[in-house]
């Protein structure tokens, strides 16, 4: 994995068969995936969005060298997802929340049923 990596998005990582690895307070990790790129760029835009309506900290699906979310390994199509660790509180937890679970079914009150559904 250590050639995959360095190779598709330019990190030099100690571990020869690593599939995560820390940079620079970013945590970096690959993960198998079977969405198109289009599914990937919907996926990242939301959880970009997700960051900076909250969190403001940094999380994504990393770009290949070739500008692309996914690339194909002998085990299949991966992408390399980055989170710069923070510790998230519950207000964290609430504010997200409140944000998103109108959008799920236009209720503004939070229950641990409707946790549970936004979670899933």
């Amino acid at each position: 994995m250590q050639t995959f990596i360095f190779d598709k998005f330019g990190y030099i990582v100690e571990d020869e068969y690593a599939k995560e690895f820390i940079y620079d307070s970013w945590r970096f990790k690959l993960e198998a995936n079977h969405k198109s790129e289009m599914e990937l760029h919907e996926l990242n835009s939301f959880i970009v969005d997700l960051d900076n309506r909250l969190f403001r900290r940094g999380v994504r699906i990393i770009e290949t060298r070739d500008k692309r979310l996914s690339s194909d390994s002998e085990f299949g199509p991966l992408s390399l997802v980055g989170v710069n660790e923070f510790n998230i509180s519950l207000t964290d937890l609430f504010l997200m929340h409140r944000e998103y679970k109108p959008l799920v079914n236009n209720k503004m009150m939070v229950y641990i049923s409707s946790i549970k559904e936004l979670w899933i």
